[in-house]
């Protein structure tokens, strides 16, 4: 496998940068120079650098590439150090002029960039983004690889050598072997709840029987995930209903059971009566005082209450406006959708 840098934050993508970068994005119509990136050894072979990138539409960026085999460059008569000069206070078109003699070739912004021509130890790289809207092109991962294991090593001493074509030509075979080897390599990282996403996360909690995976985001799936054996292993207590009911609509939830109409307590808390709240000990009531909710957010609590309730027993659900909300009265919102004064 070959050698890499990752960039992957922040200040990995600061580095080397005199002000072109806004926040985590690029500047509209700027231009980012990368820091010095050091192989080691001269005449190092370059492989690729493969980007993660979202380019908004109508807008464009080019990816420049620079190396050499020393770490310093003749400016204005004199020689100095490239990583100072790239961070020194010179306007980008200065910088460029200066750096033209180790410029080697220029390419759109795609996810891979072969970069099998450049044989040397230190490589650099310029992007220019050209965005007429105003919108800024987002890199989340860079991949910048060195010292490959080329496929024509395999072939007959004759196809090796300055065939540039031809490896170039295997260099896109190779690339797609490596991209699918590497997701082996890692497949068991796709079933971690931090790593998958998308369709498989969903997937994923359809093994632990969540019959309600398409009511919750993925981050409501992740930590439905990660606290799985307590939740799963507590299905039908109060704890966990009252918790899930809470990651649901992002506000508290009290049960009041039928027992506990005993003492009164739970009924005075509410000002609610006793009837309101059930009829028979098989019948508990989920109070939540989250304000209105929508028909839909509604229909999706029922779904989650009837999956994690005991299955003996039925939920009378009561929804309680908030005093921010506008219009609320103190009244009480019945799951019928009547409401109490």
């Amino acid at each position: 496998m070959p050698k890499f840098f990752i960039l992957n934050k922040k200040s990995d993508f600061l580095r080397g940068v005199g002000g072109e970068i806004q926040g985590d994005a690029l500047k509209p119509n700027g231009l980012y120079f990368s820091g010095l990136f050091d192989s080691g050894e001269r005449e190092t072979r370059w492989y690729k650098l493969e980007t993660e990138f979202s380019l908004p539409a109508n807008c464009s960026a080019q990816v420049s590439f620079y190396s050499s085999e020393s770490e310093e460059i003749e400016a204005d008569g004199k020689f100095v150090n490239i990583t100072e000069f790239l961070r020194s206070p010179e306007t980008p078109e200065e910088k460029l002029s200066t750096l033209s003699p180790l410029l080697r070739f220029t390419r759109p912004l795609s996810k891979e960039i072969l970069l099998t021509e450049i044989r040397s130890r230190y490589l650099f790289f310029v992007i220019h983004a050209v965005c007429p809207d105003g919108e800024c092109p987002e890199i989340r991962l860079m991949r910048l690889m060195f010292d490959p294991y080329m496929w024509t090593n395999f072939l007959p001493e004759m196809y090796r050598g300055d065939n540039s074509f031809l490896e170039r030509y295997l260099a896109i075979f190779q690339s797609l072997f490596e991209h699918t080897e590497t997701k082996i390599d890692r497949a068991a990282e796709y079933y971690s709840q931090d790593c998958a996403d998308g369709d498989f996360l969903r997937w994923i909690c359809g093994c632990f029987g969540i019959k309600t995976v398409g009511l919750w985001n993925e981050e409501q799936l992740r930590y439905i995930l990660k606290n799985a054996p307590r939740i799963f292993g507590r299905v039908g207590t109060r704890e966990v209903l009252a918790e899930l009911c809470r990651l649901y609509l992002g506000c508290s939830a009290d049960i009041a059971e039928y027992y506990q109409s005993e003492d009164g307590g739970f009924v005075n808390r509410y000002s609610i009566p006793k009837e309101r709240l059930f009829t028979n000990p098989y019948e508990f009531a989920l109070i939540l005082p989250c304000g209105p909710i929508s028909e839909e957010k509604y229909n999706g609590l029922v779904r989650i209450v009837d999956d994690f309730k005991p299955a003996y027993m039925t939920a009378n659900i009561i929804i309680i406006p908030r005093e921010d909300t506008p219009g609320a009265n103190g009244g009480l919102v019945l799951g019928d959708g009547l409401t109490l004064v």
